[in-house]
């Protein structure tokens, strides 16, 4: 099997790169083999400035939870400051009580570790794809030395009481990459509640992870260029992941 996928400039994969493939191949497409369009969903940004929150008032760069909603909600206005829809209002009213459901969430491993430029940490390990193998590389949310711990923090408007199969995929990889004995969790907080969650069996989920790898590479070995993907790859107009994004998807594929 030959190694289309850096024939097309993707030298490395990710658990979001994967989780896309598999959701929304119109999307992946447009993602990795043409250059990235920035772009952010209020759903997207929510999570993002939560997350960021959440780092400043765990490191005392905010030095109080009212701070760091503070920062939260600035920084959401200056990134989406024409976000006026119902659902944008909606991610903007539940940032307070999300980030205080992060913290409490968060609260109690001991000291979070980051590098030492602030960066979060990057995992990564090899998937074997018979011939080849590429590199799988992730950053991880929160990890607590003390307690062997990592936690990664997903913002939602529902606490779900399973993982859905994305986020299995992203904790086996996290988990599978980490040293000896180190745990991986997820907290899902609304603005209301939070839960823990560690669902999935890590060598399965690993399993499936170069199963659609393998699917990428052979995709791409059908494609001679990044016009014959864009031609020949289902598009689903309806897909979550092309909301706010509807022009672009036109453009690329009309319809």
């Amino acid at each position: 099997m030959t190694n289309h996928l850096e024939r097309f400039g993707i030298k490395h994969v990710s658990p979001s790169n994967i989780n896309l493939w598999e959701a929304c191949p119109s999307k992946w497409v447009a993602n990795y083999l043409l250059p990235r369009v920035q772009g952010s969903s209020p759903a997207m940004l929510r999570g993002i400035v939560v997350e960021d929150g959440a780092m400043l008032y765990l490191t005392k760069q905010e030095p109080t939870i009212e701070s760091a909603i503070d920062y939260v909600v600035n920084r959401w206005d200056e990134e989406m400051p024409f976000a006026i829809d119902k659902a944008a209002r909606r991610e903007r009213a539940a940032l307070p009580g999300m980030m205080q459901q992060a913290v409490a969430g968060l609260a109690g491993f001991g000291r979070v570790h980051f590098e030492e430029d602030g960066e979060q940490i990057e995992v990564k390990q090899d998937l074997d794809l018979g011939d080849f193998s590429i590199p799988m590389i992730g950053r991880l949310d929160f990890m607590f030395p003390e307690v062997k711990l990592v936690l990664d923090l997903k913002t939602t408007h529902a606490i779900p009481s399973q993982m859905r199969a994305s986020h299995r995929r992203q904790r086996a990889f996290y988990e599978s990459a980490m040293p000896n004995g180190y745990k991986v969790s997820f907290l899902y907080v609304s603005k209301t509640r939070r839960s823990m969650l560690s669902d999935g069996d890590i060598d399965h989920e690993m399993e499936l992870c170069v199963k659609q790898t393998k699917r990428m590479n052979n995709f791409l070995s059908r494609c001679e260029t990044v016009a014959d993907a864009l031609d020949t790859v289902h598009v689903d107009p309806d897909s979550f992941y092309w909301k706010g994004q509807e022009e672009q998807r036109m453009a690329l594929y009309g319809m």
